[in-house]
């Protein structure tokens, strides 16, 4: 009797998982975050942190990859009053030194929103200390992928995963998926649009 009722809960449980429109993979490789009202799917692998400052609703530890020297860095903000999709995205470029850089930008739609991404690469000038100091410390070799997700309801969230080239780059499917974007369902975007 309690076999059945462990399969019948785990028939349930893969049928809302469908339902829902949730891969099996990424659902048994993830656990779910809210932030307000938001769920974010993340990664297990990700190690939950506190938040270094009131700002942050999130922050996560991501391990490098073998050739990178230290991990990556998410961190989740959903304050109002952020300024606009353009100014959000000038900013993060301007965290790079403009010799080198490299910039692409895009913007989607997810079954809870539109968001758009800027996936940044170069020498990023990291903030060091609280940010009204405004110190910062080249980091050659870096990359960011920053993203603006506003949901139906109004809800908008920053996130921003910075770290090591090789090792932000090898999660970029996985933040994607935190929200419910797709990389080829994604159009390109320009300042101004």
């Amino acid at each position: 009797m309690i076999e059945r009722r462990r399969k019948t809960l785990l028939i349930s449980v893969i049928l809302l998982m469908l339902g829902l429109g949730i891969p099996m993979d990424l659902a048994a490789e993830t656990r779910e975050e809210k932030v307000d009202d938001v769920v974010l799917r993340v990664p297990t692998a990700w190690k939950k942190e506190t938040p270094k400052s009131k700002m942050r609703a999130l922050q996560f530890s991501i391990p490098p990859v073998s050739e990178d020297s230290g991990p990556a860095e998410l961190a989740v903000f959903n304050f109002r009053g952020g300024g606009t999709v353009n100014q959000n995205i000038e900013r993060w470029i301007g965290q790079f030194d403009p010799q080198g850089r490299q910039a692409a930008l895009f913007e989607g739609t997810t079954q809870s929103g539109r968001y758009w991404l800027a996936d940044i690469s170069g020498t990023y000038n990291q903030s060091v200390g609280p940010p009204i100091l405004r110190k910062t410390e080249k980091r050659p070799g870096s990359r960011v992928l920053a993203a603006i997700v506003v949901t139906k309801a109004g809800k908008v969230l920053y996130l921003k995963l910075a770290g090591p080239d090789n090792t932000v780059a090898g999660e970029a499917k996985r933040m994607r998926e935190m929200f419910g974007a797709d990389a080829a369902s994604e159009k390109p975007y320009s300042l101004g649009s």
